[in-house]
């Protein structure tokens, strides 16, 4: 049934082609992102889950400060 479907769909070959070039561009980016990034702040971002200034305000009672328990 779902082959029938899909071929009812126009072009419905060039959507895992796009698909592809976004996740492709995403992820270039971020790689880009990540070797250009300075040694310093590659170091303060590694260290941001063990810093206190960064734990969540709302940990009462047990929660994780998002809502869940």
């Amino acid at each position: 049934m779902y082959k029938v479907v899909l071929n009812q769909i126009a072009d419905v070959a060039t959507w895992p082609i796009v698909a592809l070039l976004i996740f492709a561009t995403v992820f270039t980016a971020f790689a880009i992102h990540a070797v250009r990034l300075d040694k310093q702040e590659a170091n303060r971002y590694a260290a941001i889950p063990l810093d206190e200034e960064f734990k969540p305000e709302n940990t009462q009672n047990g929660g994780t400060g998002n809502g869940q328990k």
